[in-house]
C-alpha cells in the first residue's frame, strides 16, 4: 500500500527529544502571570516617573527641595495606584481613592 504524497515529505521530530521536565499546575502559572503583570507595571511607573522628573527639570523647577521631594513621592503613589487599578491589581492607595474623590459627568 502506497503511502499519500503529503506523508512522505513530512520529517517528524524524534520524540526522544521532546523534553517537558515541569509540570506546571494552575497556581503556579496563575503566580507567573501576575507577577509578569506586576513586573510590566512597575517598568511602566519607572519610565513614567524618570520622564517627569526629567520634564520637571527642564523647565527649571528646583526638584532638590524636600518639600518637592515629599509632593513627588505622593504622586507617584498615586501613578502607581492608577496603573495597578487600570490591570486589576490590588493596592492600598485605592480605597482612600475611592472614599475621597467622586465626580459626576453632566452633559
Amino acid at each position: 500500500m502506497n503511502k499519500p504524497e503529503s506523508d512522505t515529505n513530512v520529517l517528524k521530530f524524534p520524540t526522544s527529544r521532546i523534553i517537558n521536565p515541569h509540570n506546571i499546575n494552575s497556581e503556579q502559572l496563575d503566580a507567573a502571570k501576575e507577577r509578569s503583570v506586576r513586573n510590566f507595571a512597575d517598568q511602566v511607573l519607572q519610565e513614567m516617573t524618570h520622564n517627569m522628573m526629567m520634564d520637571f527639570n527642564e523647565v527649571g523647577l528646583d526638584t532638590s527641595r524636600p518639600e518637592f521631594n515629599k509632593d513627588f513621592h505622593y504622586l507617584v503613589v498615586v501613578l502607581e495606584a492608577l496603573i495597578a487599578r487600570t490591570l486589576d491589581i490590588e493596592h492600598p492607595m485605592h480605597q482612600m481613592i475611592d472614599e475621597e474623590v467622586t465626580f459626576t459627568i453632566e452633559d
